[in-house]
This record gives structure tokens, C-alpha cells and sequence, in this order.
């Protein structure tokens, strides 16, 4: 190591014992004798970025280091100090340093011992904005939550102004449509009473929408509300062609039915699948191009050993994105590809409900030269589990 020019009589050589220790710790060893370095240890030398350890001996401690603010370590302590060093500012070199009891056979010399803390002031610095990161994303977690139950709290509020507002004219309709039906205000004939009776349906059809639209913020209300048992789905289906008849109609739509033989009775609520339905095929009336054909037929399924009656609702649209095909039955969420029908999003998600409700489930898909197709699944008549092999 080479030596500053120091008189002979402040110039120190260590002895072997001294140099094989420094060469075999990490930490870089310097000799002070009187504030100022007399030798330095190769480790040293490469630590404080001198080469040769050219530079350091000869010099005091204070002007190779940095004073980061926790001072120059005091004599004879345990305290280590951690430093800067002087000409490395822009690397983040630091090092903490420790003096030493004067050596035994030198009063006036002592050993500085100098670690390598650089590694480990950046992970610190690292992992201190690791911490400040999470505690934003905490903050905006909880603000995103906050927001997420004021926005739950609006819609429930507005969910209960539009159920009051809608079904108070509905009511009005409703009774003068009954009062026409009933005759006593003049006599009518076969097809004004069957337009009349189409209405009075359509009634009862929002009036059950407005329900659901209020157990969209109540959970557990479709299953408690179900009447289920075995029916019969070609009354529910034709009922539905007759209802969205006139839209079919104004569109220039077809609408093809086939139920298979053995896939025409399940276990549901008529009322609630109706419901299913009447969305489903008034989305493909929305989506279906002029002229074109809607087509719901019924099949047998067996999944798992169980029987189940699937039920598909096929148009003519655009289809659905696959990204979006989990999300539409989301409350809330529409559909993004262009020329989408408005709506509150709430159709799907309803669907959704009420066919699990019935131990079914619910799934779009592509159709075939084009289009989406809406199956959903409901359990086959009670006993055909054990009455049929799977």
C-alpha cells in the first residue's frame, strides 16, 4: 500500500498478524495515529474508490468522508457512524465506520474499521418507497372503497325513486286496461280484447322488471321469491312471441322455436323465466338486423349426473367481444363493441340471478355465420335424475 509523504517517525507497518487479518474481513482497515491515516488496507483503498490508496494515507478521516449528519465516531465507542464518501457522491457509496482502542503497542495509533453500507442504505431506501407506494395504494383502496359505497348508496336511492315513479302511472294503465277488458265502459271485439290483454300482460311484465330492478341491491330476494315446479316451457315460449310480437313485427323479425321432445318440461318458476327470456329475446331483437331470424330452441343436457333442460336464444348481431363475455352479466356493465344499445346494465345481471336461483347457469357464445348465442340451463322435472340413466 502506498504511503503519503509522512516523516519516518509517524510512518506504520503493520504486522503480518494485522495485514492477513484486513485481507480477510470485508470491511476496509485504516491506521490513525493522531487524526491521521498512516495506513490503509487494499479493501480500503477500493471502498473510498482510491487506487493504490493514493490519496488516503497521510489524509484525515474527515476529509476522505461525508458527514451525513450523525457526526465522526468518538473514541473508544460503540457507536458505528454512517458517512458518505468524499468524490462518490453521484455513485450513493456509503460506509460505516467504527474507531478502536489504541494498539497495545502503540498508544497514539488506533484502528478505524470502515463496512460497506451501500447495499444496504439503497435496499432501505428501496423498501422505504416500497411503503410509501402501499400506503397510497392503501389510501386510494380505501378511497375507492368509499366511493364504491356512496355510488352503492345512489343507485339504491335511485332504484327506489324509479320503482315509485314508474309503477304509479303503470298502476293507472293497468286499471284502465282492466276497465276496457271488463266491457262496461262499451263492448269490444276479438282482436282489441286480445291487443287489451297483450297490454294488460305487458303490465304485469314491467311491473315485475321494476321488482328486479330493486333485488338487483338485494341479495338472497330472487331465491326466496321462487315458486318453483314442474312446467312446461311451450305456453312461457309462445307467451313471449305473442308479447314481443309487435317488435318482431316493426323489425321485419322472425322467430323460430324448437323444443325437442324430451326437453320441453323442467323444474322453474314460470313467472321468473319468462322474465329471462323476454330480456334475452328483446337483446336479440335490439341486435338482429332487419329481416333477419331469432332462434330458441331447447335441449336435453346431462352434466355432473344431473339432468337439466338448456335453454338458447340465437341472433343475427354483431356478437360479443370475448373479453366482454364475463362482464355483461355484471351489474352495471354493458357491453363495449360499437353500435352497443343503451341500457343501465342490469338485464344480464338479473338473467344471471334468477337462473342460478334455479341451480342452472348462464353463458353467451358465438354463433355460427355470425351472432351470439344466450344459453342458460334449468333443472330437469323432479325424479329425472333417478328416473333416467346419465
Amino acid at each position: 500500500m502506498a504511503q503519503a509523504m509522512l516523516p519516518d517517525s509517524d510512518r506504520f507497518e503493520p504486522g503480518e498478524e494485522l495485514r492477513s487479518l484486513s485481507d480477510a474481513i470485508p470491511s476496509g482497515v485504516a491506521i490513525c495515529r493522531l487524526g491521521v491515516v498512516v495506513w490503509a488496507s487494499p479493501r480500503l483503498a477500493e471502498l473510498l474508490g482510491r487506487q493504490g490508496g493514493v490519496g488516503i494515507v497521510g489524509e484525515r478521516p474527515e476529509e476522505l468522508l461525508l458527514d451525513l449528519g450523525d457526526g465522526w465516531p468518538p473514541a473508544n465507542s460503540q457507536r458505528d457512524v454512517l458517512c458518505g464518501v468524499r468524490g462518490l457522491e453521484e455513485t450513493g457509496r456509503r460506509v460505516r465506520i467504527r474507531r478502536h482502542a489504541p494498539l497495545a503497542d502503540d498508544g497514539q495509533a488506533e484502528i478505524w474499521i470502515f463496512a460497506d453500507e451501500t447495499r444496504q442504505v439503497r435496499a432501505e431506501a428501496e423498501l422505504m418507497r416500497h411503503a410509501q407506494r402501499l400506503h397510497e395504494a392503501n389510501r386510494e383502496r380505501v378511497a375507492l372503497r368509499e366511493e364504491l359505497c356512496r355510488q352503492a348508496d345512489e343507485r339504491e336511492e335511485l332504484l327506489g325513486i324509479v320503482s315509485h315513479e314508474l309503477r304509479t302511472p303503470l298502476t293507472v294503465i293497468s286499471g284502465y286496461t282492466k276497465l276496457l277488458l271488463s266491457g262496461e265502459v262499451g263492448p269490444l271485439d276479438e282482436t282489441q280484447r286480445r291487443y287489451l290483454k297483450e297490454s294488460a300482460r305487458g303490465c304485469r311484465q314491467l311491473d315485475a322488471f321494476i321488482a328486479s330492478l330493486l333485488e338487483s341491491v338485494c341479495a338472497g330476494a330472487v331465491e326466496d321469491s321462487l315458486d318453483l315446479r314442474d312446467a312446461a316451457l311451450g305456453p312461457v315460449v309462445l307467451g313471449i312471441g305473442r308479447l314481443l310480437g309487435p317488435l318482431l313485427g316493426e323489425r321485419e323479425l322472425g322467430l323460430e322455436i324448437d323444443l325437442a321432445p324430451d326437453a320441453q318440461v323442467a323444474r322453474f318458476d314460470p313467472t321468473r323465466v319468462e322474465q329471462v327470456l323476454t330480456n334475452l329475446v328483446g337483446n336479440a331483437i335490439k341486435y338482429t338486423k332487419r329481416g333477419g331470424v331469432i332462434r330458441l330452441r331447447s335441449d336435453r343436457l346431462v352434466a355432473a349426473g344431473r339432468h337439466y333442460v338448456q335453454i338458447s336464444v340465437a341472433d343475427q348481431g354483431p356478437g360479443i367481444a370475448h373479453t366482454d363475455r364475463t362482464r355483461i352479466f355484471e351489474p352495471w356493465v354493458r357491453a363495449t363493441e360499437p353500435g352497443a344499445a343503451a341500457g343501465l346494465g342490469l338485464g344480464l345481471s338479473i338473467c344471471k340471478r334468477i337462473v342460478e336461483a334455479h341451480g342452472g347457469c348462464i353463458s353467451v357464445h358465438d354463433e355460427p355465420g355470425g351472432g351470439s348465442r344466450f344459453v342458460f340451463t334449468l333443472p330437469a322435472q323432479a325424479g329425472a335424475d333417478a328416473g333416467e340413466e346419465s
